[in-house]
């Protein structure tokens, strides 16, 4: 996800929920970030159709989809934020709209968890071999 407003609340929902994030730099690599799902084994991806960047927009969804058909584990769904500059083909049974979890889902009490449980993963650069994480 980019840095947009439904980025932090992806993330605080995560938090709310229990559930471990880690955020991705959106112009990672196919591989890169096959590599990552591979290793945090997520139940669900959360995406926007695109960042802006200095050089323009860069489109997600090529990088993602290739990213997922790639890896060794698949994600029950993706949750697409769609952003007018750039939309994101949706892949029926598989992927859902921002909006409609926005409209459509409903207020639940937080999960309470322990002060050591992990509340996202943290990679390493991978300049010295393969990517690392570390949970906080």
């Amino acid at each position: 996800m980019p840095a947009v407003l439904e980025t932090t609340v992806a993330m605080l929902a995560c938090a709310r929920l229990g559930a471990v994030h880690s955020v991705v730099f959106g112009g990672f690599a196919t591989l890169e970030l096959a590599a990552r799902i591979d290793d945090a084994t997520p139940k669900i991806i959360i995406s926007a159709s695109c960042g802006v960047e200095p050089k323009g927009i860069v489109d997600y969804g090529p990088l993602l989809n290739g990213a997922l058909k790639r890896s060794s584990w698949k994600p029950s769904h993706v949750v697409m934020l769609q952003r007018d500059m750039c939309r994101f083909r949706m892949t029926k049974g598989r992927d859902i709209d921002w909006r409609d979890v926005m409209t459509t889902g409903s207020l639940i009490d937080a999960r309470l968890v322990l002060a050591t449980d992990p509340l996202y993963l943290l990679y390493t650069s991978g300049t010295t071999g393969r990517q690392r994480a570390g949970a906080r």
